[in-house]
């Protein structure tokens, strides 16, 4: 799938067309409500401490479709408190 978002990117960046990927963590929304009892296990491994809510996402989103991203192109925008930073915590 990275490959295809990265082809775009190049294909129809002529046109004035962007393609990036957004990379979301855990989400605060109804789908992770199961995993309630491991909730705080899974905290404990975002460096933030927290889940992401839908608003930061959709903030996102609407940065990428506005004129001000205009250059932002191919690119994979993790948006996960920290996780891709690649550092493990312990507990």
């Amino acid at each position: 799938m990275l490959s295809y978002l990265r082809t775009l990117a190049v294909e129809l960046a002529r046109k004035g067309v962007t393609a990036n990927f957004i990379a979301p963590g855990y989400v605060d929304t109804d789908m992770v409500a199961a995993y309630s009892a491991y909730r705080d296990r899974m905290e404990k491994q975002i460096p933030a401490g927290r889940f992401a809510n839908a608003c930061e996402v959709a903030a996102l989103v609407r940065h990428l479709i506005s004129p001000a991203a205009g250059y932002i192109n191919g690119s994979v925008l993790p948006i996960d408190g920290g996780m891709n930073a690649g550092i493990a915590l312990r507990d």
